[in-house]
């Protein structure tokens, strides 16, 4: 069943969160070396929540869970839920932002 534009919305907005929560202050120092902020901080999360929603929107995340999904970063060891899969991502992106 194809989700409604505010479901997808709702949907970014709910993994930008998870996102934010655990790498703002990473990517923020990250970003400053740079020379830019707090915004450019929040739009590059932004960035990464659509990029992981256009990634997985069509993921059967049981079946991806109950096959051992392979993490992508070095900082996870497994992921066996839908928020770590996330936080994956999130360790992923960041570590190729360095």
């Amino acid at each position: 069943m194809k989700m409604k534009k505010s479901q997808e919305l709702a949907e970014v907005a709910m993994i930008a969160v998870i996102l934010g929560d655990h790498f703002t202050e990473k990517l923020y120092e990250e970003m400053q070396k740079r020379g830019t902020g707090y915004i450019s901080t929040v739009e590059e999360i932004g960035k990464w929540a659509v990029e992981f929603y256009r990634k997985h929107r069509k993921t059967n995340w049981e079946n991806a869970l109950e096959n051992e999904m392979k993490p992508l970063s070095k900082e996870m060891k497994s992921v066996i839920c839908y928020d770590e899969a996330i936080l994956d991502f999130g360790f992923f992106k960041l570590n190729q932002f360095k």
